[in-house]
């Protein structure tokens, strides 16, 4: 729990909006500029994980 809030911590710092799921994952969100553009994500696994998690692009 105190690694996913210091990350919650260093998102907030980037202006990301930070939220938690119903099973306790973090997420963070900062919006484009564009907003007829996709969304890219990205995640990983803070905790236990080297180069885990996912990269890619969503059309909306």
């Amino acid at each position: 729990m105190s690694a996913q809030q210091a990350m919650k911590a260093e998102m907030e710092k980037e202006n990301l909006i930070t939220y938690f799921d119903s099973v306790g994952n973090l997420f963070g969100r900062l919006e484009g500029t564009d907003s007829s553009g996709g969304i890219i994500r990205a995640g990983s696994h803070i905790d236990t994980v080297k180069d885990g998690g996912t990269l890619g692009r969503m059309d909306v």
